[in-house]
């Protein structure tokens, strides 16, 4: 049996945390790669890849949860990054409703 085979595929929010990941990476990688020693990145390029790593950051932690273990990861994610700060009302929505989609196995009811 091929190595592949016994591998777990990843899961959508597996592949999405992944993204956000590889995302701060590149942003690293302009701010402090050789060609750019000693000095800031241009406003553009920063604001660029500042737009691009919120959101990726932004579609993990929305995507819905398939179970607590990932739910809990998004929680741990989002108290890291201090998404509070935020000002995206919709991510607390979110994840009252993966905990409420896991714990009741329906959609949460919003009211206004």
């Amino acid at each position: 049996m091929a190595e592949a085979d016994l591998a777990t595929k990843p899961s959508e929010s597996q592949r999405l945390y992944s993204a956000w990941r590889r995302s701060m990476a590149e942003w690293e990688l302009a701010q402090h790669g050789p060609d750019n020693v000693g000095r800031d990145l241009p406003e553009e390029d920063d604001a660029r890849h500042c737009s691009a790593t919120h959101a990726a950051l932004m579609a993990f932690l929305l995507h819905p949860a398939a179970d607590l273990g990932e739910l809990a990861h998004k929680l741990k994610v989002a108290e890291r990054v201090e998404a509070h700060e935020f000002g995206e009302p919709e991510l607390m929505a979110a994840f009252a409703d993966d905990a409420h989609r896991l714990a009741h196995g329906t959609e949460r009811r919003r009211t206004a």
